[in-house]
């Protein structure tokens, strides 16, 4: 499940991204930000493709976040 995350200053510069609030899944992987408030994010993550009926992710394959 994607969730809302403030990415505080310390965080965000251990990351070495903006700090702000983000959309982040179950594994700590981003999925989408940063936003400036948590409304804005909860909007974006509302907004997300919902699992298919077979168990899918529901989002394409260019949406995805690239793993190493």
């Amino acid at each position: 499940m994607t969730a809302p995350y403030y990415m505080s200053e310390t965080k965000s510069d251990m990351r070495g991204i903006k700090q702000g609030w983000y959309a982040i899944e179950d594994d700590g992987t981003l999925y989408s930000g940063p936003f400036s408030s948590f409304e804005e994010c909860a909007k974006r993550i509302t907004s997300l493709p919902t699992s298919d009926a077979k168990g899918g992710a529901g989002r394409s394959a260019q949406n995805r976040p690239v793993k190493d």
